[in-house]
């Protein structure tokens, strides 16, 4: 989370697809911020060592200062996602982390910001918002469902002209599912401010590697033939398809309340 000693609002504010559970009604798109770092391999222990004393600091100073709350995920490509709900974009405008950084001291608070300025590649900040037209919860809209922390996240990169075309994909296949009644839930964002591509990601939640291909393998033969072809279709507007795996991290996370609340609806 590399920054000039300034930027804390746009930037550091953007530590946050996860340990809280956002409800909404089907007409709204929830947005979030999502600051990403991308760790080099060489670097991971120290880049853990310095998060984990990271989150002791929020957490110490989290009920002290309003809007401080976050949540982690890692992919098993080193990735290290920090996500957290907005109203709008005015909201990336409020600076918690700054206000620690003013408690605990600029000098040894900068220090520990240094060394993980070490650790990582490159970051971005940007903001994505969940679709509840394309996403399939029949059960109500949640980040988290207990006990299901491991998770797939699926990008269909697009182009911004294909956006719309790749959507009414989205939605048929939403439908098939419900058709079907599908144990299989998902949520669908969109890219929004700061993102570098256009996509759609879908996110999938279970309870660890296993139980993901079993679940998915059940649900393509619930679904047939129809779904592959909706798929294929969907390829069509494609133009980049990722497929990233991780886990939601509670020990990274900050929430208001108990941890042990991130993992429940």
């Amino acid at each position: 989370m590399k920054t000039t000693r300034k930027q804390w609002g746009i930037l550091l504010i953007a530590l946050l697809l996860m340990g809280m559970s956002y409800a909404q009604e089907k007409k709204e798109k929830k947005m979030f911020a999502v600051h990403e770092d991308v760790v080099m391999p060489s670097m991971l222990s120290e880049y853990e060592a310095v998060s984990k004393e990271f989150t002791a600091v929020m957490n110490k100073y989290k009920n002290e200062i309003a809007d401080l709350e976050y949540l982690s995920v890692s992919t098993d490509d080193m990735r290290y996602m920090f996500v957290w709900p907005i109203d709008n974009m005015g909201e990336l405008d409020k600076n918690p982390i700054a206000e620690v950084r003013n408690k605990v001291g600029a000098e040894k608070f900068d220090a520990m910001m240094d060394r993980m300025d070490k650790c990582y590649t490159s970051h971005t900040t940007y903001t994505i918002a969940m679709d509840p037209y394309l996403t399939y919860m029949p059960e109500g809209f949640s980040q988290t469902q207990k006990g299901h922390n491991y998770r797939e996240f699926h990008y269909y990169y697009t182009t911004p002209g294909d956006m719309n075309k790749l959507a009414k994909v989205g939605k048929k296949v939403a439908e098939l599912h419900a058709s079907k009644n599908s144990p299989n839930t998902y949520r669908i964002y969109r890219s929004g401010f700061g993102a570098p591509e256009s996509f759609f990601m879908v996110a999938i939640s279970a309870k660890d590697a296993k139980h993901m291909a079993e679940r998915s393998e059940a649900n393509n033969k619930l679904l047939g033939q129809e779904f592959n072809e909706l798929r294929n279709k969907a390829l069509k507007y494609t133009t980049r398809y990722e497929v990233k795996t991780g886990w939601i991290r509670e020990d990274l996370s900050v929430s208001k309340d108990s941890p042990e609340t991130l993992a429940k609806n």
